[in-house]
């Protein structure tokens, strides 16, 4: 492959660099590398080669010299690596070739043009605790003050004995690294020796501030939790305030994503030596990695938390009192990101073909990488509702994962290929792949992307060349950036990217948004009040309606229903605590034709409003309800029977639910949806109903036409069940269910790679809601909730029709819904019908009369009042 203006590239000859002599450099973005010898065919699969990179892309080049030089079966101490820009007259090596490799991620601060690598300086550090308790100097509230802490100067012997924390104003701050952590168990029982006293600070700040110290010894560091006074509630509200300019002017954000949690030995009867793990980078000299000792009798409200059997420097929780690498987990993401890089969005490949790319499969140490990806995918800061401003206002995010490291970027942009690429067996069927799915429509990563592609646009990695937001995410900041992030930064956009996000208090769920929605008219408006009088029904119900009279109603309630964990909430308000459904992509649909909303909040009734519409059909049989993902493990995938609610389904996974549902949708559409039998046929129709109608590429299946050849596909392979004379050669077992594949290999191959974009689609559209028939005999893809009996109505100016129920005069609004045949407006006639009366006709955008036609008639126009 030609080269790209301002890429590198790495090659054995030329003027080369000894690594050994000259020490490790940074190596940027979109690597080449040129290897001459025929023997490394292959070469950038496998995870040992993907850990080599990762080190090479921290500056370190020794594990890629040793890694080459074993398949090359040459000694590593003649491998030479060099870094240079490429030249093709003077790289032209012969027998040897260009090829690219794949993205690589970069994990170093950008610094005057460049990146810069973390310190290598080695510095010892023994911190004696002071008795004294450190009092905190008054910030002068009438300037913009920060507190910054750093280690202290060493002494005459190159020792560091103590922190300074020193107070700033924000616009003349040295150069300095905010800090960005989950606070994990409140107890402040670490001691932290600044200079004037000893600050109690928690375990997880404690591992923060070291870690962080270990990489950057020479920096300025910034963290809440010690360089705010918590003591303070007025100073802490000014400085909350400020968090946001803080995490912007930060030259770097450091994250430590986990928990931890200390352990300690008694030094003698009288006092306790403290001393942290050094588990994190594991003494790699190539990092700057120091000792961190503190000396001192601990304090009585310590001692008493602290059990005497632990041992000297241990992080609890691992296998064996060691925690076992991240690294290879680390590298197996980026791994598939190298891979997914080089592919085209959904394109399609046969496990044979996964299998020569080297992944780790079901052995188990194989499953140990994965599981321990799936622990950092996991881990609570992606998840907390405060983080998100400090992950997109940061100008380089570096996450510190066990004894590796990733940029947040790199981890978005891993997220963002997993929703339109490919994946290997092992993430597709089985507990992994339920569990690999669960964390992709969790994860708030996507929405921390969305954010930071308008923020940091010459930050983030390139998208796909047919995306259509590479060309906001690659070009520089020409002024519009601030105006992109606006748009994206309104405050309902902020909610529901970021609904699955965890709040110890529910209200923080709008509040910890504000800072980056205080562009827009309504986050202006609000101001945070933590008064009983304002709980969080109310507050989320103020903000609803402060919505819908700002002419976004029709964005609102699409996310609403009576699916609700928050007592005391309207059905029409979002529960912005958790997610209950998938989201239907309504851009897609327009069941309305070009009719104008009409939404209103009740004058004398704030919890009520008023929505214009008509009844369409009544629900006849509901099916299986189908939960979201939940980021509670323990819930079951499937609801109880309502009317037999002591009749519990087995434990499915993914792969046996879809084809429980598609059974039972077969069974009775086939039954009483025969209507579609003279026109696209009863089984395409309910294939697309259960997708609603949206293939996995997010667009209509009539736009897709491979979407009901992998519906064929899948039918073959899941549409024979076990008989009992069937030979076992001949049976799959997918979970519960056992299914004949009397097929040749290559066949059932090919059938297993066409049949996964039918089941990708039915699971993105089918988790947290049921298949449904109406008594009109539709097919319909409902909300979680709805019941027989639940209508279906389609509101004036909507895109799709939502499920009400009725409660006395009034109704509750069930949620939103798919009904296959009326999505494109099918229903809207318009009509110069004079003889029809007033609540038959309404008017469209146009000012063209219409009515709503029924197989019973024309539809009744009303006013729903909606609780």
């Amino acid at each position: 492959m030609p080269t790209e203006p301002g890429h590198k590239s790495i090659a054995p000859t030329g003027d080369e660099i000894d690594s050994e002599s000259q020490g490790h450099r940074p190596i940027s973005d979109g690597e080449r590398v040129i290897f001459p010898n025929d023997k490394l065919d292959g070469i950038g699969n496998g995870l040992d080669f993907q850990i080599a990179l990762d080190s090479l892309a921290g500056g370190n080049t020794d594990p890629l010299k040793v890694h080459l030089a074993r398949l090359a079966g040459l000694d590593p101490n003649e491998v030479k690596i060099r870094s240079s820009p490429f030249d093709a007259e003077r790289d032209r090596i012969p027998e040897s070739r260009f090829e690219y490799l794949g993205e690589m991620d970069n994990l170093n601060e950008m610094k005057d043009g460049g990146f810069s690598l973390p310190s290598t300086r080695k510095l010892a550090v023994h911190l004696n605790i002071p008795d004294e308790v450190y009092t905190y100097e008054p910030l002068d509230p009438t300037r913009k003050q920060i507190r910054l802490l750093r280690l202290s100067q060493a002494n005459d012997n190159g020792v560091v004995t103590s922190l300074d924390l020193q107070i700033f104003d924000l616009s003349e701050a040295p150069r300095f690294l905010a800090l960005s952590y989950v606070w994990g168990k409140p107890d402040k029982i670490m001691c932290l020796p600044c200079r004037d006293g000893t600050i109690m600070i928690t375990q997880n700040l404690f591992r923060a501030i070291e870690v962080s110290f270990r990489r950057y010894p020479d920096d300025w560091l910034w963290a809440d939790g010690i360089c705010i006074n918590q003591e303070d509630v007025i100073e802490r509200g000014h400085q909350v305030a400020m968090m946001g300019d803080v995490y912007d002017q930060a030259a770097l954000v450091i994250a430590h994503t986990g928990h931890y949690e200390y352990e300690f030995e008694p030094k003698s009867r009288e006092s306790r030596t403290m001393g942290t793990s050094m588990t994190i980078l594991d003494h790699d000299d190539t990092l700057g990695v120091q000792d961190l000792h503190l000396e001192t009798d601990l304090p009585k409200h310590q001692n008493a938390s602290v059990g005497e059997e632990r041992k000297d420097g241990m992080v609890v929780g691992e296998e064996g009192g060691r925690p076992a690498s991240s690294q290879p987990a680390i590298s197996l993401m980026n791994y598939l990101s190298r891979i997914w890089s080089l592919e085209d969005d959904f394109s399609l490949k046969g496990d044979d073909e996964w299998k020569k790319k080297g992944l780790p499969n079901d052995t188990r140490e194989d499953i140990k990488i994965w599981v321990r990806l799936f622990q950092f995918w996991n881990d609570d800061w992606f998840y907390r509702s405060w983080v998100l401003q400090e992950a997109v206002l940061g100008k380089k995010v570096i996450l510190l994962v066990g004894d590796a490291a990733c940029s947040l970027d790199f981890v978005m942009h891993f997220w963002d290929l997993a929703k339109r690429r490919d994946t290997p067996e092992i993430l597709k069927h089985g507990p992994l792949a339920d569990e690999y799915s669960r964390i992709l429509h969790l994860s708030p990563v996507s929405g921390m992307k969305e954010l930071r592609d308008v923020k940091h646009p010459k930050q983030t990695i390139p998208a796909a060349d047919n995306d259509d937001t590479a060309a906001e995410m690659t070009s520089s900041d020409d002024g519009n950036g601030t105006e992109k992030l606006q748009a994206k930064s309104d405050l309902l956009n902020l909610l529901i990217l970021s609904r699955v996000n965890q709040a110890t208090d529910p209200r923080d769920k709008i509040y910890s948004l504000l800072g980056l929605a205080r562009e827009g008219i309504i986050a202006r408006s609000v101001t945070p009040d933590y008064s009983e009088a304002n709980n969080t029904a109310i507050l989320y119900r103020d903000i609803a309606t402060k919505f819908i009279r700002a002419g976004r109603g029709t964005d609102l309630l699409k996310h609403a229903g009576i699916d609700q964990k928050l007592p005391g909430l309207p059905s029409w308000v979002p529960d912005w605590t958790y997610q209950s459904r998938s989201i239907m992509h309504s851009e897609l649909y327009n069941c309305s034709g070009s009719s104008i909303p009409s939404i209103s909040v009740s004058a004398t009734d704030p919890n009520r409003i008023i929505v214009r519409g008509v009844i369409l059909d009544k629900i006849a049989v509901a099916g299986m309800a189908w939960r979201y993902h939940s980021l509670d493990k323990a819930q079951e995938k499937f609801a109880p029977f309502k009317k037999q609610p002591e009749k519990q389904f087995p434990p499915f996974g993914d792969e046996d639910a879809v084809c429980l549902i598609r059974q039972m949708a077969k069974t009775v559409s086939g039954m009483f949806c025969t209507k579609f039998d003279a026109t696209e046929g009863v089984e395409a129709a309910m294939a697309k109903t259960l997708a609603m109608d949206c293939s996995w590429r997010k667009q209509r299946t009539k736009a897709d036409p491979s979407f009901l050849e992998s519906f064929e596909a899948f039918e073959k392979l899941y549409g024979h069940d076990r008989e009992e004379d069937t030979p076992l050669e001949h049976v799959y077992i997918s979970g519960i269910f056992h299914w004949v594949w009397d097929f040749e290999d290559e066949e059932k191959e090919k059938l297993r790679t066409q049949s996964w974009p039918f089941e990708v689609a039915v699971k993105e559209a089918h988790k947290g809601r049921r298949f449904c028939v109406t008594k009109g005999g539709y097919m319909a893809t409902t909300s979680y909730d709805t019941e027989h009996g639940d209508v279906v109505v389609m509101f004036d100016g909507f895109g799709t029709p939502f499920i009400l129920r009725k409660l006395g005069d009034d109704w509750k609004l069930v949620g939103d819904c798919y009904v296959h045949g009326i999505m494109d407006g099918e229903l809207i006639i318009y009509t110069e019908d004079t003889q029809l009366s007033s609540d038959k006709v309404s008017v469209d955008g146009d000012g063209k009369p219409y009515s709503v036609r029924l197989s019973g008639g024309v539809a009744t126009f009303q006013d729903f009042n909606i609780l």
